[in-house]
């Protein structure tokens, strides 16, 4: 793995909430995110794509939906598992630990 999947989650976070609160008026804005993955699965371990793959779906998904809410953001923050990047960021601090143990 790369340093720069490990910098990836701040352009995922980014894309993210533009999901939540716009609908994909422009296809071409999924282009950052899919050249993102791409860059990952050059590198990157099978969980931390999946992890990769998993968070795009989400992002997707998302962007055909209903725009939320400033309340629906908060009630997201607040409830049991409100990061939708810790497992992708997870996925890449064992990748990240795997590898420096290996050195």
């Amino acid at each position: 793995m790369k340093p720069s999947t490990v910098n990836s989650s701040p352009s995922a976070a980014s894309i993210l909430v533009d999901a939540l609160t716009h609908t994909l008026e422009q296809p071409e804005t999924l282009l950052p995110a899919y050249a993102l993955l791409n860059r990952i699965r050059l590198t990157a371990s099978a969980e931390v794509l999946a992890e990769a793959e998993r968070l795009l779906r989400r992002i997707a998904d998302q962007y055909f939906a209903a725009n939320l809410t400033a309340k629906d953001v908060g009630r997201i923050a607040h409830s049991e598992d409100p990061d939708p990047l810790k497992a992708f960021g997870e996925a890449c601090r064992r990748e990240l630990k795997a590898i420096r143990a290996g050195l």
